[in-house]
């Protein structure tokens, strides 16, 4: 009789500790699938940035205050001060986060020398640059912007890596 109390005993042991294993296993197994969810979440709840750093949102608000700022300076120009003069060889500049800032010219661009168009492009970085700045994106100045320069749909050239106010003309 003790032993059949004994093999009952150790039997209802055995039972008991495969079900809190089996209880674990599955406490574990959904705990797992819970993680992958929350990870899933935090990954979908990433904000993408761009080369510069910026979300989306701010990258649609920089664009903004480009065409902004070059319709200030060109109305600089318009007015006499030929400290602005290089804005009016600018038709409209954005910023793509594939290929960096294009700027699209006009028509008497080409006429002038690499060096007067390094000096209308360069300002136009510049232009980017305080942009940049001013939303309290490139406080330090260490973000370049690399640039690339378009007459309608033919490039011209782009910014050399070492410098963005210097380019490489087609």
């Amino acid at each position: 009789m003790k032993t059949k109390n004994l093999t009952l005993a150790g039997l209802t042991i055995l039972l008991a500790s495969s079900l809190v294993a089996c209880s674990n296993g599955e406490s574990s197994n959904s705990e797992s699938k819970d993680t992958v969810k929350n990870e899933k979440k935090e990954k979908k709840n990433t904000v993408q940035k761009n080369q510069l750093g910026l979300t989306k949102s701010q990258n649609d608000k920089f664009n903004s205050s480009l065409i902004d700022g070059l319709n200030e300076d060109q109305g600089y120009a318009s007015s006499g001060d030929d400290s602005y003069s290089w804005a009016q060889y600018i038709d409209t500049l954005v910023y793509d986060n594939n290929r960096g800032l294009i700027i699209k010219v006009t028509s008497d661009f080409t006429n002038f020398s690499e060096k007067d168009k390094n000096t209308i492009a360069g300002n136009a970085v510049g232009l980017a640059e305080a942009q940049l700045a001013i939303m309290g994106k490139n406080d330090s100045g260490t973000k370049t912007i690399h640039s690339n320069v378009y007459m309608e749909n033919t490039k011209l050239g782009s910014s050399k890596f070492s410098n963005p106010r210097e380019f490489k003309w087609k």
